[in-house]
């Protein structure tokens, strides 16, 4: 017999009382709103604490660049494997991203706005074409995130390191994806509208990944309005949503939350010609002060726009990947240049490069607040940095060209090393005889320039 077919329409609480639905998602969305202001508020206050830096100009070229790697994902997929990788995160998530926002919309606007009937968003062909892109990218989404971590986890490339975030980032964006086709496969296993069942109607395959779901539970006895299928619905739906809104919170305080500034960065990003120095206004001022401040000697000489750099890196190591110190075996990797002082801002732990971890407390103080060490106070050659670290990077800026989130590395090494040759006068021996040279006798070599004698070309050099 022929099942009588329905238009296609999508109930937002099947099974799910509305008023416990409402009142458990509001609760979660006030309580995740509240943890995720807070948390990024925190990283606001930390950037207001650098020195002012000017980044508003060109802002047509900027808003370009800006949707241009964002969303055209142009300097991720430079590097193809792990590049394919991210879009494949990334588009997945956007995807259900919007597709959450689209049941919100239509929960609490256009119904109540428009009546129960006008106000259907997900009704129809716009809802069968959402099926269907919503399966098909929650499938990339999955397949992306299967992808990190068995790289990250199991091939374990030299440029990864592993902290624990990144498992509960990793794992709870798994759980969220793969629940969410398990509820669907439920739903579309046991539920009727109008006394029809929806797995027999001709737009279900649609969903295909829920389509197969439903297959199998209903095999295994799990469909057709099984009580036991109902109250696996139903927790599956509850834990689905504290998952959701327990990731939400929680962006500020993991590596996942280059999603708000990673754009943002990019957005602020150089737009100079690379390697041009930045300029010392009023150096001879400066010099004559009884404690000049060049260069960058602790975390307070950062601008806002640096410490912006700490929070939107996401620990990549595609940087180090193409850094040539640190192929030379150089203590130099501009990743860890980057996440220590991440770790010093927040007043974490720092993880070094060999594995090691310090606290501030740790480190030799270079000012106090009442006799007690502070993050900003700290200086960072000596405590963070060695010299060998800051004195083998090259400027090559291969480090900032390969960046997805367009960090600059190398402004950072060469203000450190600004500050050491201009303030401490603490250089590597090699390095000071080339600046003696050039003091002396205007160039690296400390040549004197002598004129040729007669019979032979250019000039001779005397020392």
């Amino acid at each position: 017999m022929q099942q009588e077919q329905i238009i296609a329409i999508r109930e937002i609480y099947w099974n799910i009382s509305p008023t416990v639905g409402q009142l458990f998602l509001y609760t979660l969305a006030i309580l995740t709103t509240i943890v995720m202001a807070w948390g990024i508020l925190q990283d606001i206050a930390r950037w207001r604490r650098g020195k002012p830096e000017a980044r508003i100009n060109d802002l047509a070229g900027r808003a370009r660049e800006f949707l241009v790697q964002v969303f055209g994902q142009k300097r991720v997929l430079r590097d193809r494997k792990p590049g394919s990788m991210h879009a494949l995160i990334f588009f997945g998530f956007l995807a259900l991203f919007i597709g959450t926002d689209i049941i919100a919309v239509e929960e609490d606007f256009t119904v109540p706005l428009l009546g129960p009937d006008a106000g259907k968003i997900l009704v129809g062909s716009f809802y069968q074409s959402y099926e269907l892109i919503l399966d098909t990218l929650g499938l990339a989404f999955v397949i992306g995130l299967s992808w990190a971590a068995l790289r990250r986890y199991r091939v374990r490339p030299e440029r990864l390191d592993n902290r624990r975030t990144d498992a509960w980032v990793l794992g709870v964006m798994l759980f969220i994806a793969i629940g969410g086709f398990l509820i669907e496969g439920l739903r579309i296993a046991n539920q009727t509208i109008g006394g029809v069942p929806v797995y027999s109607q001709a737009w279900a395959p649609l969903a295909y990944i829920g389509f197969t779901l439903a297959m199998f539970f209903r095999a295994i006895g799990l469909g057709d309005g099984s009580p036991l299928a109902l109250g696996i619905h139903q927790v599956l739906w509850f834990t689905h949503a504290a998952a959701t809104f327990a990731f939400i919170g929680t962006l500020p305080f993991s590596k996942f939350k280059h999603i708000l500034y990673t754009p943002l960065n990019t957005f602020f990003r150089d737009t100079t010609p690379k390697g041009a120095l930045d300029a010392i206004p009023n150096l001879e001022a400066e010099i004559e002060k009884d404690e000049p401040q060049l260069g960058l000697a602790t975390l307070a000489d950062f601008s806002w726009k640096r410490r912006l750099d700490f929070d939107a890196c996401m620990r990549c190591g595609r940087c180090q990947s193409v850094c040539p110190a640190h192929a030379s075996g150089a203590d130099l990797s501009p990743k860890f240049i980057i996440t220590k002082l991440h770790d010093l801002a927040h007043q974490q732990p720092v993880l070094f490069k060999d594995g090691s971890l310090k606290s501030i407390a740790d480190f030799e103080p270079g000012g106090a607040t009442n006799g007690t060490t502070t993050a900003e106070t700290i200086p960072l050659y000596g405590n963070l940095f060695s010299e060998n670290e800051l004195w083998s990077c090259t400027t090559c800026n291969a480090c900032v060209h390969e960046c997805p989130a367009m960090i600059e590395h190398v402004d950072d090494i060469v203000e450190l090393r600004r500050h050491l040759t201009m303030i401490e006068s603490e250089v590597p021996q090699g390095v000071k005889r080339v600046l003696e040279g050039i003091e002396r006798a205007g160039n690296h070599g400390a040549c004197q320039r002598a004129i040729a004698p007669p019979g032979r070309l250019g000039s001779m050099c005397q020392r």
